[in-house]
């Protein structure tokens, strides 16, 4: 039964911290491809 519940705990903490990586790399690309935006906009003008 230890096992077993370590296992599920295991599971959920690795599905959190993929979870937590995914969000954060989704955010830093979002924030990237805004300042190249940005960046392009500005030479632009």
């Amino acid at each position: 039964m230890r096992i077993a519940s370590q296992g599920k705990v295991t599971i959920s903490q690795v599905f959190l911290s993929t979870l937590c990586v995914a969000m954060i790399s989704i955010i830093n690309m979002f924030c990237f491809i805004g300042s190249m935006n940005q960046s392009t906009a500005w030479i632009d003008r």
